[in-house]
């Protein structure tokens, strides 16, 4: 008995000192953004102007549109570009791939990429580019309104696709 008494005496005073260090803490979480649904705070380039930034291909220009930043060298962006081809032999949508390549890119996995999904409207960027512009891994895929400013930003292409119709009837 006595120990059980102990042991509820040791619980409580434990739960009043985590209260009690909570408490300075508890304005400024209660300041922070909300979460965006399951994934987490929105990322940086939502309503920016991805027109400003890049030189968008005319198929894509004032239209609802994807985009999607890759690698050559990154097999996730391999397995989402094939996704990519199948979708879009379903159902065609304005899309663009844009990809960087610095001096330390194997050419020849260049050249295979540019070869293998070429017919996808794949763009090259300066380089440093993507960095700027908020992008620090691929595959990332947004998609833009007709003016170009970035309205959903996924990290999987079967995701965004899901939304196209939307978009499309909302751009008429």
């Amino acid at each position: 008995m006595i120990w059980t008494t102990l042991f509820t005496v040791g619980c409580v005073a434990a739960m009043i000192a985590v209260y009690r260090a909570y408490l300075p803490f508890r304005d400024e979480i209660r300041k922070l953004p909300p979460a965006a649904g399951s994934n987490g705070l929105p990322h940086p380039l939502l309503g920016a102007s991805l027109k400003t930034a890049v030189d968008l291909p005319e198929g894509v220009l004032g239209r609802a549109a994807v985009v999607q930043f890759a690698a050559p060298t990154c097999p996730k962006c391999h397995e989402e570009m094939m996704f990519l081809e199948k979708a879009y032999k379903e159902h065609p949508f304005p899309y663009v791939c844009l990809y960087e390549v610095d001096e330390k890119t194997d050419e020849r996995l260049v050249r295979e990429f540019v070869a293998e999904f070429g017919h996808l409207n794949v763009m090259p960027l300066p380089v440093g580019t993507a960095r700027k512009m908020g992008v620090n891994m691929t595959p990332l895929v947004m998609m833009i309104d007709a003016d170009g400013i970035v309205r959903r930003v996924e990290f999987r292409l079967k995701k965004m696709l899901e939304w196209m119709p939307k978009a499309e009837r909302r751009a008429g």
